[in-house]
């Protein structure tokens, strides 16, 4: 009886995945945002950095592909979702100014346990834009803080009317969020159809367009509870 040893077949040794290439240099303004409102600090430090790669991505990079047909709705949709934001915020500033003029409130000043000066890099104008849009956020809720401090609202409406804002800032961060991810799905099919073969059959390089009514809305809670975490881990 002969007894013996199976052969074994050598694994070859998976390839390495390749280093990503490093991004190359660009510019950018260095913005110093001094913020009351731990609000206002929320949206900038929970929304801004991801709002301005989408911004970057559907502004720049779509121009970099050669997809300039992209990159003009695009800004189009944007500017008009940031410009709708804009004047509402205004508008909410107005009505404000309005109640504390009414109670003879004007010369009240109210201070702030933890104000900070946050310091960030725009690189797109439409980026600079939702800055606007966070400082101004910062102002109104300076101005509700006035009215809730002193007696003239309560609570409650303190509550809701500032989080009606922050519910709005978030769905204009998830409306670009959508966009930019609906154009990505649209550059990677582009390249994919140039390595198929004649014969296939294209992938279709349309899609509709993006509203911000189209973005379902967030939790009532989900800066509470990011608040409530922030705080317990701050403790």
């Amino acid at each position: 009886m002969t007894t013996g040893t199976a052969d074994t077949v050598a694994t070859p040794e998976p390839a390495a995945p390749r280093p990503r290439p490093e991004p190359g240099s660009r510019p950018f303004i260095a913005r110093v945002l001094k913020l009351k409102s731990h609000h206002a600090q929320q949206v900038l430090e929970f929304d801004f950095k991801s709002t301005a790669a989408d911004l970057f991505t559907l502004t720049y990079m779509t121009r970099v592909r050669e997809r300039h047909d992209l990159a003009d709705e695009a800004e189009a949709l944007m500017a008009a979702l940031l410009q709708e934001y804009l004047a509402g915020i205004r508008e909410a500033i107005a009505a404000a100014d309005r109640e504390i003029a009414a109670f003879a409130l004007q010369d009240i000043e109210i201070e702030y346990t933890r104000a900070q000066a946050m310091t960030v890099q725009v690189t797109t104008p439409h980026a600079n834009q939702y800055l606007s849009l966070v400082l101004l956020l910062d102002e109104l809720m300076y101005r509700l803080d006035v009215l809730h401090i002193t007696g003239v609202i309560d609570t409650r409406t303190k509550f809701e009317r500032t989080i009606d804002w922050k519910r709005k800032l978030r769905r204009l961060t998830r409306a670009l969020h959508a966009r930019t991810s609906e154009v990505n799905e649209l550059l990677r099919a582009a390249q994919s159809v140039m390595t198929i073969p004649e014969h296939a059959p294209a992938e279709s390089t349309t899609s509709p367009s993006l509203s911000a009514s189209d973005i379902p809305e967030p939790s009532l809670t989900e800066y509470s509870v990011r608040l409530d975490k922030r705080s317990h881990h701050e403790a």
